[in-house]
């Protein structure tokens, strides 16, 4: 029997994890620590070097389905895009700073997917894929600037729901996505 652990030490990231190690939450505290720490013209220099580093490491790891999964996948049933818009942007707006100020542009939705990430250990999420960019009022009362974000309505027959979702997060110089699944 492989016996899991969490948490790590710096060890984890020079050995590479033995049999059963979950590395994720590793991974999450060297980012907490990267975008967190202290604020030194060295801490600078190294999130202009690392954050890209991750972002090519986490857009690299994410994969398209080949055209044979496209067409043997299940995107659930038909819905049309405001039938779609009309379970997103709720959903979208419910997880933003202030729900009451919330402002879309660009809207859209069609049957498509979002690929699989497998450092996130999420699967490609076939439905109805929804995108635009989303805004709301931060904690000073100021709107903060448009940021992306996507993900999929699918309707497996209960009506449509949204099943994966993303906001960007980052700043203005460095975007990253992780996505997530909804239950």
């Amino acid at each position: 029997m492989v016996s899991q652990r969490s948490g790590c030490d710096k060890s984890d990231f020079i050995k590479g994890p033995p049999n059963g190690f979950d590395p994720r939450p590793c991974w999450l505290i060297f980012l907490g620590l990267l975008l967190l720490g202290k604020r030194t013209p060295e801490s600078v220099a190294m999130k202009k070097i690392m954050i890209p580093v991750i972002a090519a490491g986490l857009v690299g790891c994410s994969s398209a389905p080949t055209e044979q999964e496209i067409d043997a996948a299940d995107f659930g049933q038909s819905m049309t895009e405001e039938a779609c818009l009309a379970v997103a942007t709720p959903f979208i707006t419910a997880r933003m700073g202030d729900p009451e100020s919330v402002l879309f542009e660009d809207l859209k939705c069609y049957r498509g997917l979002e690929g699989a990430v497998p450092v996130a250990r999420v699967e490609a999420t076939y439905g109805y894929r929804f995108a635009g960019q989303v805004d709301s009022k931060g904690i000073i009362g100021r709107y903060s600037g448009m940021t992306p974000f996507s993900g999929i309505v699918r309707d497996d027959g209960d009506g449509p729901k949204v099943v994966r979702y993303c906001i960007v997060s980052g700043t203005t110089d460095y975007r990253f996505c992780i996505p997530s699944m909804v239950e």
